[in-house]
């Protein structure tokens, strides 16, 4: 996520050292790899899983985050390694931009979709019903947030009247121009970060006390097994963005207001955490879904079968 406080490059003040940062993100990102694998081969052959309302914007999110670990940080890896940007050119700075600030935007706003829906899904179904209503309420509201984040960043990035620089030892070659200007910078601090990560806090945390206080009634249900995992997977993966963004924008709050060395110290570490979400997003998404589990584990017993299945017998 790039950094969207409007300063000068801060490399004087630097507390990561490059070489940590590189260690870290390296050590996280392939089983990070491996389990976003995992989940897709399991989207692929699971026509119940993938059919299923409640996964439809989060596998956006989770191909988008899938992105940003093979893309995004494989370059920022490569940067924290060499010292410099993998290719030294304006035109892949451009891309490397459009691949960090829609992407990350347009995840945090469909997570605070996702955690707004689950309300539905759960209490709401009958709104689902029919197919316009499913249209309307379920297919179309992420295709729109996703068009508007998309339409922002082409002109936040390439139309916006700013001078651009770039510079080869930073990640995304800096910080865009257009952060330079408090009213567009301020527009996507408040409406892309700030008030999606108040909704992921107020939507999750409400989602979770009402399924605590409806859990009489629902245990009745033959769905209260499933609306509480998707409870409880909202919270999982709702807990997982506040944790690595909520400070991020705290922080950043603070610097817009009264910006001072301390803010520039404490946003290198909110920025850096905030690319393990990410990273840890498949594991936190395999914990909530015990299916997962289940088919590896048949898996190894069918492999484990077949093995012994094949030992020649003595006697």
């Amino acid at each position: 996520m790039g950094d969207n406080s409007s300063t000068e490059d801060n490399t004087d003040y630097q507390q990561i050292p490059n070489f940590t940062k590189f260690v870290i993100m390296l050590s996280l990102q392939v089983p990070s790899l491996l389990c976003y694998t995992l989940i897709f081969v399991f989207f692929f052959i699971n026509k119940t899983i993938r059919t299923a309302p409640q996964n439809y914007a989060l596998f956006i999110v989770l191909f988008l985050d899938f992105t940003i670990v093979g893309v995004d940080i494989s370059w920022m890896i490569s940067l924290y390694h060499t010292g410099s940007s993998p290719f030294k050119s304006f035109i892949f700075c451009e891309i490397w931009r459009f691949v960090d600030f829609p992407v990350w935007a347009i995840c945090q706003i469909l997570v605070s979709w996702i955690s707004f829906e689950r309300h539905i899904l759960i209490f709401h179904n009958r709104l689902l019903v029919g197919k316009w209503r499913m249209i309307c309420l379920h297919y179309a509201p992420p295709i729109i947030l996703i068009v508007y984040v998309i339409g922002f960043y082409i002109y936040a990035l390439y139309i916006y009247p700013c001078e651009k620089s770039y510079t080869f030892e930073n990640v995304q070659c800096s910080y865009p121009c257009y952060l330079n200007y408090a009213s567009i910078a301020l527009w996507e601090f408040i409406v892309n970060y700030m008030l999606t990560t108040i909704c992921i806090i107020i939507f999750s945390f409400g989602l979770f006390i009402r399924v605590l206080n409806s859990r009489r009634r629902l245990t009745q249900s033959r769905n209260w097994r499933k609306h509480s995992r998707m409870a409880f997977q909202t919270a999982f993966i709702s807990g997982l963005f506040i944790i690595s963004i909520f400070p991020f924008c705290i922080v950043n709050l603070f610097s817009l207001i009264s910006y001072s060395d301390w803010t520039t110290r404490a946003l290198e570490y909110c920025n850096f955490i905030s690319y393990l979400n990410p990273l840890l997003l498949p594991f936190v998404y395999l914990i909530s879904l015990p299916e997962v589990w289940t088919n590896v584990h048949k898996i190894i017993y069918r492999l484990k079968n077949r093995r012994i299945a094949s030992l020649p017998h003595i006697g």
